[in-house]
This record gives structure tokens, sequence and C-alpha cells, in this order.
């Protein structure tokens, strides 16, 4: 829904490297409410992190990057690759999606970025804790079902 919203202001590529963009993730977004006829947005399966470098220098390349998940790239953003790619396009806008175990990005590398991110929304039961170096918040993100998950 944030890549949907994001795609009226500028162009976005959404790499589901961890579940591709089979039936399954179709009607995951269409069950989020995403537009299928939306052109600033484009969906891919997994690719290198050289090939999204290839694609981020192009003319016309997105202006914001989603990588869902970390854990597919961890070791690919290892050793200084992860700050190479910021490095790189600075004026590209990154969001990073990352398991948690006990709380905390899974992986080192995951740690890591989250320790450089500007601005963290740690999602659990459809709200999101806005943090970082941004004054912070909730966001509802559907006020039924988040509800029935945190309770009143």
């Amino acid at each position: 829904m944030m890549a949907d919203y994001l795609s009226l202001q500028k162009r976005v590529l959404y790499i589901s490297a961890e579940e591709g963009t089979d039936l399954a993730f179709v009607d995951a977004c269409k069950r989020a409410g995403l537009d299928s006829k939306n052109r600033s947005i484009q969906f891919l399966e997994y690719i290198t992190i050289e090939d999204l470098m290839i694609k981020l220098a192009k003319r016309n390349a997105a202006n914001i990057v989603f990588v869902d998940n970390v854990t597919v790239y961890n070791d690919e953003l290892k050793y200084g690759k992860f700050k190479e790619l910021l490095n790189k396009f600075p004026n590209k806008l990154f969001v990073f999606i990352a398991h948690e175990e006990r709380k905390e990005p899974y992986t080192s590398t995951a740690k890591l970025i989250k320790k450089l991110a500007k601005v963290i929304a740690h999602v659990v039961g459809l709200s999101a804790q806005i943090y970082g170096r941004v004054p912070g918040g909730t966001l509802i993100i559907d006020e039924f079902k988040a509800t029935l998950y945190h309770g009143e």
C-alpha cells in the first residue's frame, strides 16, 4: 500500500525477492487495493544487486525502490555493498523490508540498515509505529483489523 501511495508522486520499483510475483502475490496486491492499471509502479521478482544498480542507472529509472526482503539479499548487501548502493544513488529512496526476531530485524545486514535508516516503520497487526530521525507516531493501516489485533 505504501508503494502504491508513493507511486502517485514518483516512479516506484518493488522487488518481491522472497515471494516472487506469482498468483499469491497478485492476490495480495488485489486485497491491498492496488490499482492494476497504475503504470508508475513496477513489480519484479528477485534480481541481483548488480542488476538493480544497472537498472537504477538508466534514464527513466524508478525514484523509489522497495526491497522485499533483506534476508534474500543478505549476502549481496554485506561487505560495504549496501553503502555502495546508497552512495551510488543518493537521490533515490530505498525502503528495505526485513523479517524480525525478538522485535529486532533478522540478520546483521538488516540490523545495519535499521541503524542507518532515517525513518523506521515497525508494522505489526496492521498498524505501523513510525520512529527514527523524524517525529514519530502511529499509522493505522486498517482500523478494523488493527483493533482486532491490538484491542481498543
